[in-house]
């Protein structure tokens, strides 16, 4: 039987791939947070600065999945 065998590229894009999944469970569980907390907000002075700050990771979150798109193709 032969053995499976990956390049460096194919091994470091793997890793790569698994990097960006983990990043991008742990910035969708930091935007949820930032939603709800913005949404508790809504009265206070920081709501808006909340909001800002949960779109520019809901942003970061989408360039990795546009990412790991990429690497996948």
């Amino acid at each position: 039987m032969e053995e499976d065998r990956f390049t460096d590229r194919e091994l470091a894009n793997k890793e790569i791939s698994t990097a960006i999944a983990a990043a991008n469970d742990h910035i969708g569980e930091a935007e949820d947070l930032l939603w709800k907390a913005a949404d508790k907000a809504k009265q206070d002075e920081h709501a808006a600065d909340l909001e800002n700050v949960t779109r520019d990771v809901w942003d970061i979150q989408h360039t990795l999945l546009d990412l790991q798109e990429e690497l996948e193709s």
